[in-house]
């Protein structure tokens, strides 16, 4: 009986710990992460062309998280600044927490996208999430780390273009003040060929994150690694971005 209720502590504590470590996003593609109560999260990112967005993110009852941002580009650089034509916004709701064996599992909508925007094709270089389910694990690798894997759902897509996509995720914490992320998106719904965006070879980003301070992290990405794009062109190039992050509770 002692030897049962042993490990049931030890199972409890390490699912604590694990569950504990709960990144609410990768780079580009969202996690199963919450938010404490009255926990906020404040980021600035700046990528090419001059352009920065700003977000703000806020977690209730432990199982609800919420954002707002906005941004543009050209706001680093001379001339008028690109505003983009609408703010970001993300829901995310976890309907279901990690337990030892089973991931945490979360719904949410996202309009967050990442690059230039373009008024004629009414879309960013690299399409938001939409409507997404996503599941995510912390596991044991070097310190800790988390694995995420997810698919988006597009209501409207283009002509020819999937209405279902997928992504994963992880994140490796290397000691206590530098974090390796990477996330991927197989692209199903960005393939159009010939039509400057996706070109069908996917998307792949990563990055490095270092805590300054408990609450203040420094991130570095790079975008778009398989150079997914029409070849020649700008949308095919690898981007690079930085990101300051600052987290706290009210």
């Amino acid at each position: 009986m002692k030897k049962i209720c042993l490990i049931l502590l030890f199972l409890g504590i390490f699912n604590y710990v694990y569950s504990y470590f709960q990144p609410y996003r990768n780079i580009e593609t969202p996690t199963a992460g919450i938010l404490p109560h009255g926990g906020y999260i404040l980021n600035i990112r700046q990528d090419p062309n001059g352009r920065l967005t700003g977000n703000f993110g806020i977690g209730f009852l432990g199982r609800v998280y919420f954002s707002l941002g906005y941004g543009g580009g050209n706001i680093i650089g001379d001339g008028e600044p690109l505003w983009n034509p609408y703010p970001f916004v993300e829901a995310r709701v976890r309907i279901l927490d990690e337990s030892f064996v089973i991931p945490a599992l979360a719904i949410g909508y996202s309009s967050y996208g990442y690059g230039e925007y373009f008024n004629e094709e009414e879309r960013f270089k690299r399409k938001q999430n939409n409507f997404y389910i996503v599941g995510s694990k912390a596991v044991e690798i070097f310190n800790y780390g988390a694995v995420h894997l997810g698919a988006e759902f597009i209501p409207n897509p283009d002509s020819g273009e999937s209405k279902i996509d997928f992504f994963t995720g992880a994140q490796v914490a290397v000691n206590n003040y530098i974090e390796i992320i990477a996330d991927f998106r197989l692209g199903m719904s960005d393939k159009i060929k010939d039509n400057y965006f996706g070109e069908g070879y996917s998307y792949l980003n990563a990055g490095v994150k270092m805590w300054a301070l408990p609450s203040l992290s420094v991130a570095f990405y790079f975008s778009n690694i398989l150079e997914n794009g029409e070849e020649g062109t700008t949308f095919n190039k690898i981007s690079r971005s930085m990101e300051i992050s600052y987290e706290g509770l009210f």
